[in-house]
């Protein structure tokens, strides 16, 4: 009897690990300011550190600036109201080509040329026409982009930009146009920590019980 209550008692033991979630400090990195002509400017990441724990998540934050100056002539000899506009696409990607997160900075402006005039945005050839886009958070799950970011070492991602322009006026006119742009990113990393594991609450009452019968067990004998 003895032998029997001992052996129940630890086969029903169960014990359950719980994983805590944390979250790396983000690492922030710039370009600084570069044209917009769909060149890769790199930005180097910290991979993640598997002496943590396990990674579960990537997040990325792109934030998109643009500086833009602009000329407009009227061509059609009457004065001419026109709208000035560009997009700037800041794009960031892995190595591959593989987009993970856009951002699209955008400058406006309204003015009116005279007749075969031309007007100058504030300080041209200066880049006095400003915007800033702070993207969403971008998650990523899936097993294949993880495996880009776990250490030892670091990671390197691409930033690009291209610009789209118009000057839409009441006449005929023509523009010259300068844009640059800078890529912020901000990476940082979700991930568990297994904890010690504990007994089930159910587990612990089940030994107390076996405790309690194998001293019974004792007495009778």
């Amino acid at each position: 009897m003895k032998k029997l209550l001992a052996f129940a008692a630890g086969s029903l033991i169960s014990l359950s690990v719980v994983a805590a979630p944390l979250l790396t400090t983000p690492e922030t990195l710039s370009t600084g300011l570069k044209n917009t002509n769909g060149l890769d400017n790199p930005l180097t990441f910290a991979k993640f550190d598997t002496a943590l724990g396990t990674l579960t998540s990537v997040h990325i934050q792109l934030t998109g600036y643009e500086e833009t100056g602009y000329t407009a002539t009227d061509l059609g000899g009457a004065s001419n109201t026109f709208v000035f506009t560009n997009d700037v696409t800041v794009n960031l990607k892995t190595l591959a080509g593989d987009a993970l997160t856009t951002v699209l900075p955008t400058v406006t402006d309204t003015q009116t040329v005279g007749a075969n005039g031309t007007y100058s945005s504030a300080g041209f050839p200066a880049r006095a026409l400003t915007n800033t886009v702070i993207g969403p958070e971008a998650v990523f799950l899936d097993a294949a982009t993880l495996a880009l970011f776990v250490g030892p070492g670091s990671i390197t991602l691409n930033t690009s930009a291209t610009s789209a322009n118009s000057v839409i006026g009441t006449g005929d006119i023509t523009s010259t146009i300068l844009t640059r742009y800078n890529a912020t990113a901000s990476v940082w990393y979700d991930y568990e920590v297994p904890t010690t594991p504990v007994p089930e609450p159910t587990s612990m009452a089940l030994v107390g019980l076996g405790a309690l019968g194998l001293a019974a067990a004792r007495r009778r004998k």
